[in-house]
């Protein structure tokens, strides 16, 4: 049963009281009666819920994103989808078809290029070796300073033959055609068994022969094949004249003064000179 007391608290000013209710048992009621009141549960309206249902299944719901687990992290990562992947990669893949194919035009070049240069040069030896072969060789009969002196004759004399069945040709060109062939005749020797023996005296005696012509620099480039540690003093010192002399003649005194001063310390025995 409830009971109203006055509240201490009330304003007296306006008179009004406020009551204070309070939950009391009946001190009068039997022991069978007094019972305690139970709370009664929240009494949650069923159109509410319903409605409250309702409006959450009408809002849309944002996409989530992709996940994918990153195995790095150990934990799971958002993907972004990129709209422009698939055109980006056709893109790669274009330019990776272009790049492949100019490195392939690139090497198809270089082997063309190589090809005509090795046909080109086929082509100038066979041009070369296909003139009038010469079938005079002329003989070394040994490498004393006397044997080199008569193959070196021999040279000359096939020499002075040739200038003049060619004196109508052009002077370079009739140069070249000399030196050339007297290169051929001088193989034909060092192909004999003789010739291999005293290769080194056939070298000496080209050098001399040469040097008679006024062909410097063929001089020049047949020095270093003489093996000199082969000659006695006195070839050696026919040899150093004549470099020297060579030298000379192409301007270049340097090297002139370093074969003038071999000679002068090379002691010789009787008349020295190139070739005698």
């Amino acid at each position: 049963m409830s009971e109203v007391k006055e509240n201490p608290n009330s304003d007296n000013s306006t008179g009004l009281l406020h009551p204070v209710v309070t939950d009391r048992v009946n001190t009068n009621a039997n022991d069978s009666d007094i019972m305690e009141t139970p709370q009664k549960p929240l009494d949650v309206n069923a159109q509410t819920l319903h409605y409250a249902a309702s409006s959450t299944a009408q809002q849309p719901m944002a996409e989530k994103p992709k996940v994918q687990f990153d195995s790095a992290t150990g934990s799971k990562t958002a993907q972004r989808i990129n709209p422009f992947a698939e055109q980006n990669a056709k893109l790669a893949e274009k330019k990776k078809a272009k790049t492949q194919k100019r490195k392939k035009g690139i090497i198809i070049g270089i082997v063309c290029g190589c090809i005509v240069l090795i046909a080109a040069i086929v082509i100038v030896i066979i041009i070369l070796n296909s003139g009038p072969k010469i079938e005079y060789t002329p003989e070394i009969t040994g490498s004393s300073e006397e044997d080199i002196l008569d193959y070196r004759n021999l040279l000359q004399q096939f020499y002075n033959q040739q200038k003049a069945e060619n004196e109508s040709n052009d002077n370079s060109e009739e140069d070249h055609n000399l030196v050339s062939n007297i290169n051929q005749v001088v193989q034909n020797t060092l192909n004999t068994s003789i010739g291999k023996e005293n290769a080194n005296a056939v070298l000496n005696a080209r050098v001399y022969f040469y040097y008679n012509n006024g062909y410097y620099q063929e001089v020049i480039n047949l020095l270093p094949q003489i093996d000199m540690d082969m000659l006695d003093n006195n070839l050696k010192a026919n040899i150093y004249e004549v470099a020297a002399n060579s030298y000379a003649s192409l301007g270049d005194m340097e090297n002139a003064n370093a074969y003038y001063k071999l000679l002068f310390i090379t002691p010789v025995e009787g008349p020295t000179g190139y070739g005698g």
